[in-house]
């Protein structure tokens, strides 16, 4: 994300890139951090680092 306006929108909006996570996977790794973390900005961090191979990015 950032490469064109559109996305640079979204990014200020807020948005978390999922890059090539499947539905599935991002929610299953959501419920995870949620209930590993305290912090939003520590989830927030979290979602673009692999855990386990559900992105390739």
């Amino acid at each position: 994300m950032g490469r064109y306006e559109t996305s640079i929108n979204l990014l200020n909006a807020g948005v978390i890139s999922a890059y090539d996570c499947t539905t599935e996977a991002l929610v299953t790794k959501l419920m995870y951090l949620l209930g590993e973390y305290n912090s939003p900005e520590e989830v927030k961090q979290r979602l673009s680092i692999s855990i386990c191979g559900e992105m390739t990015v």
